[in-house]
């Protein structure tokens, strides 16, 4: 069990490592500000637990009674079925588009070339859901981390920041952040792998 907090480093005792969470100051609001403004949350870096700090915010998203769509990429096709997912349906919705059950950097070359498929028609899919306002939160697990393998390129993830309605909080999760992304995201935190 990993014990987190924004307020410097935190750790479990009986862990194999100890994570230290960075808020890095980024815009003008705040995670807790009115959504009419809309806003885009970071959570990257070379730790354990962005997936973890991405779905608490889209949890919370739905405590408070709002719709949650998750798109998750590079992790396999099966990551996420979990019954706790399933039982906050239909408020959170879930997907993957990968057809396979391996992460994307584990597929062989083929393989990956396929995935590079799917996965586009999830980027796809987030257009929609920003275009529509298909849910008041977005979180696209791991879409940096295709920033990251060259699978989409920067420009792919500002285009979909400019297609966001206003009132729409949009979660972007991965190891790697470019300076762009920092400078138009509202909040940012590092999640380091200290040991």
């Amino acid at each position: 069990m990993l014990i987190f907090s924004c307020s410097g480093a935190c750790w479990d005792v009986h862990a194999q490592h100890i994570v230290v969470a960075e808020p890095i100051p980024a815009g003008q609001n705040n995670m807790e500000s009115d959504m009419e403004s809309g806003t885009i949350s970071i959570f990257y870096g070379e730790g354990m637990g962005k997936t973890s700090a991405a779905i608490g915010q889209a949890v919370k998203a739905v405590i408070q009674g709002k719709s949650v769509i998750v798109i998750q990429f590079m992790k396999g096709k099966n990551i996420g079925q979990s019954a706790f997912i399933q039982g906050l349906e239909p408020n959170l919705k879930w997907f993957t588009f990968e057809k396979e059950e391996l992460f994307y950097e584990d597929l062989p070359e083929e393989k990956k070339k396929e995935a590079v498929s799917s996965i586009q028609n999830g980027m796809q899919f987030a257009r929609k859901v920003l275009t529509t306002k298909e849910a008041d939160v977005l979180v696209l697990d791991e879409v940096l981390g295709l920033l990251d393998s060259g699978v989409i390129e920067e420009a792919d993830l500002l285009a979909l920041t400019e297609s966001m309605w206003e009132s729409t909080e949009l979660i972007l999760t991965g190891r790697c952040v470019t300076d762009r992304l920092v400078e138009l995201a509202s909040f940012v935190s590092k999640i380091e792998k200290v040991k």
